[in-house]
C-alpha cells in the first residue's frame, strides 16, 4: 500500500507541475492563472482516493504464456501438455492481492455427451479453486479434457476442433480493477 501511495502523489505532483506551466499567469490574464492551478490542484487530490483503490484492486486476467513476463508462443491459449491435460494459467496483474476465487472452463463438447458439470447443452463446465493471489501473481493448472470435444461431431469444417473458454473469477466473488478482461477463448487442433 505504501508504493501505491508514493506512487498516486508522484503522479499528483508532476500533473501540478505540467499543469502550471500550461496556466502560468500573465498580465493580460489578470492573474487568473494561479486559480485554475489551485481548482486543478484540488481536483487532482479529489482523485487520488480513486487512483489508490484502483491500484490497490486486485485484476485477474487469463494468461496464454507459460511465463508472465513474456510469450513462449502464440496467443491462442492451446497448451496441451504431455499428459494430455490443458494448461490453464491465472495472473493477476495487478498490483492488489485477490482474496480465494474460481477459474471456469467451459469446453464444447456433442449434446449426447455425458459430462461432470454442465454449462448448458453441448458444454461442459470444470470448477478450479484458484487461491489467494498476491500482487503480480500467477497460477497454474492442469485441466482433463473432456470426452468428445476433440472430435468429428461438430461438421465436416470444424472436424478435430476443441474449443473452450476461460472465466477467470467465474462467480463473480471479486471487487477488480477491470471487470471486462475476464474472459478468453481458445481452441486446440487435435489429432483423431
Amino acid at each position: 500500500m505504501k508504493r501505491g501511495k508514493t506512487f498516486a502523489a508522484t503522479v499528483a505532483l508532476a500533473a501540478i507541475i505540467a499543469l502550471s506551466w500550461l496556466v502560468v499567469p500573465t498580465a493580460e490574464a489578470g492573474g487568473e492563472g494561479i486559480p485554475e492551478v489551485l481548482r486543478l490542484l484540488n481536483e487532482v487530490l479529489a482523485n487520488q482516493a480513486l487512483i489508490l483503490e484502483r491500484l490497490e484492486a486486485p485484476d485477474l486476467v487469463p494468461n496464454p504464456y507459460y511465463h508472465h513476463l513474456g510469450p513462449e508462443g502464440p496467443e491462442d491459449f492451446c497448451r496441451i501438455l504431455e499428459s494430455g491435460k490443458l494448461w490453464v494459467s491465472v495472473y493477476n496483474q495487478s498490483g492488489g492481492g485477490a482474496v480465494p476465487s474460481v477459474t471456469q472452463v467451459l469446453f464444447r463438447v456433442p449434446a449426447d455427451v455425458p459430462v461432470q458439470k454442465s454449462c448448458g447443452v453441448g458444454c461442459a463446465q470444470v470448477d478450479l479453486a484458484t487461491p489467494a493471489m498476491g500482487a503480480f501473481a500467477s497460477v497454474v493448472f492442469e485441466v482433463a479434457i473432456p470426452e468428445g470435444c476433440f472430435g468429428s461431431a461438430f461438421g465436416p469444417d470444424d472436424i478435430n476442433n476443441c474449443q473452450f473458454k476461460i472465466y477467470v473469477d467465474g462467480t463473480n466473488l471479486l471487487n477488480e480493477s477491470n471487470e471486462l478482461n475476464n474472459s478468453a477463448f481458445g481452441a486446440c487442433q487435435g489429432l483423431l
